[in-house]
């Protein structure tokens, strides 16, 4: 992609995350958040646009899982200004180009998994999801390659109701002291 990228990790799906009994005990304070966004998905797409109005975002591509990417099309139509890169555009492409030797097959979904840590790494902005073993690994390389721009994405939608989650969901990390611009 040849101009400015935000990559959002949305890792709050309803057949795998949500549905893990821990999740409500230890998360709770994220849930609010994030049910809000489940419930109106045209919320995150207008703080999205407007994010990348103020940031020069030409692009956004969701990392997320794939029983999930009915939901991301409902935030993604709501985007103005941005080209939305689809997971399943970026499939077809890898299975067509890279994945043509049969022993990947049975592994696709681990190496299409890592794919999108690459692109995530390299994206001018990282929105990361709280609680994640995924963005954690994303945060660490950015770090080490000196990319400042990631975001806690419960924060970011904490932002839609002019509120704040404090919470640091990843106890090494804290997301960059600059707010990005509403």
């Amino acid at each position: 992609m040849p101009g400015k990228t935000l990559l959002f990790h949305w890792r709050y799906d309803k057949w795998d995350y949500l549905n893990n009994p821990g999740v409500h005990d230890k998360k709770n304070s994220s849930m609010k958040f994030i049910d809000q966004i489940r419930n109106d998905p045209r919320l995150l797409a207008k703080r999205l646009s407007m994010i990348s109005e103020e940031n020069a975002i030409e692009y956004i591509y969701f990392a997320s899982p794939r029983n999930d990417w009915p939901f991301i099309k409902k935030i993604t139509a709501g985007l103005r200004g941005v080209e939305f890169v689809k997971a399943s555009s970026l499939e077809t492409f890898v299975k067509k180009t890279v994945f043509s030797c049969p022993d990947f097959c049975g592994n696709f979904d681990d190496y299409f998994s890592q794919i999108e840590q690459e692109l995530a790494r390299l994206s001018d902005i990282f929105i990361y999801s709280c609680f994640s073993s995924w963005s954690s690994n994303v945060l660490i390389d950015r770090l080490i390659d000196g990319k400042n721009e990631n975001y806690n994405n419960i924060q970011i939608i904490a932002e839609i109701n002019e509120e704040n989650y404090s919470s640091s969901c990843l106890p090494f990390f804290h997301s960059s002291k600059k707010k990005l611009q509403n």
